[in-house]
């Protein structure tokens, strides 16, 4: 992430001048605050939102260029589990 800000529509801005680097095969803990933008944050990275400036490069992919029907390919490469994951609901 080079430069990311982020605002929700008619919101405050959520991330603002984000600058964040990890190394291929590194692992890095994301932990803050309530409303700090934790899941917004991992949320660029998955393509389920877009910033509002900034630079978002993934596996050397900036993510801006990706045509909608290059998304779903682009998240196979990516894996995220959410707080309250709801794939299979028979499932605990």
């Amino acid at each position: 992430m080079r430069g990311v800000s982020f605002r929700y529509a008619g919101g405050s801005e959520i991330l603002k001048d984000v600058n964040f680097s990890l190394p291929r095969g590194q692992l890095a803990f994301l932990f803050g605050a309530s409303g700090a933008g934790k899941s917004t944050l991992l949320k660029l990275l998955g393509l389920i939102e877009r910033p509002s400036r900034g630079e978002v490069t993934v596996n050397g992919v900036d993510l801006a260029k990706l045509r909608k029907r290059q998304v779903p390919a682009f998240r196979r490469q990516v894996g995220m589990v959410f707080q309250n994951p709801a794939l299979l609901h028979r499932r605990s």
